[in-house]
């Protein structure tokens, strides 16, 4: 399969076009879910925190809902995409279950 420069295209078909097409699929879902973050960080006290202890994602986003804090890690793009708006303040992230921010999220009024 030919591309227009001249250099060989990646078949989607093959192993290495479907990862490619996995990591797209799944930068475009952390996309959207950080809109949404972006859009409860516009509405309630939010904030940005630093977690130096990790290797990657080292930037949180926490926001304090009434029902409680909920928090997501998020990428360096993403901080500079959705969270512009944002400050930084000293990190202090308390561990949530998914089912602990679920439920915060969903019971709100």
């Amino acid at each position: 399969m030919a591309s227009v420069d001249g250099r060989s295209a990646i078949h989607p078909d093959s192993a290495f076009g479907q990862k490619i097409a996995a990591q797209n699929h799944r930068n475009k879902a952390y996309d959207e879910r950080d809109e949404v973050i972006s859009a409860l960080s516009k509405q309630f006290t939010a904030h940005l925190m630093r977690d130096e202890s990790r290797m990657n994602w080292k930037d949180l986003v926490c926001v304090h809902l009434p029902t409680g804090n909920v928090a997501w890690r998020i990428s360096a793009e993403s901080r500079r995409k959705h969270f512009a708006h944002l400050h930084e303040v000293a990190n202090h992230f308390q561990r949530t279950t998914h089912a602990e921010r679920t439920d915060r999220l969903l019971t709100l009024k």
